[in-house]
């Protein structure tokens, strides 16, 4: 089990929202280089080698997931991000 990180949005909705793997959304933490900038944070319980694989296929556009499952994460994200600069 280990921390993945992301400042991008569609790619945490997505990470969230597969179910090849088991993911947990620990919240958003700040970014070491510029304190402005939040990280979408994750607890992986898969190997790092399943992981990068499924966000490869992710980023070569080889991978889907369920459009209303991700439609509700993305918004659940949104309302962190929301949160979280006000």
């Amino acid at each position: 089990m280990y921390t993945y990180s992301t400042r991008d949005l569609r790619e945490a909705a997505f990470i969230w929202a597969q179910s090849e793997i088991c993911v947990a959304f620990r919240g958003l933490g700040v970014s070491d280089k510029n304190p402005s900038v939040f990280l979408f944070q994750f607890e992986i319980s898969a190997d790092r080698d399943t992981f990068s694989n499924l966000l490869d296929r992710y980023m070569n556009q080889q991978a889907s997931v369920e459009p209303k499952y991700y439609d509700q994460k993305m918004n659940n994200l949104r309302d962190n991000l929301r949160k979280a600069k006000s």
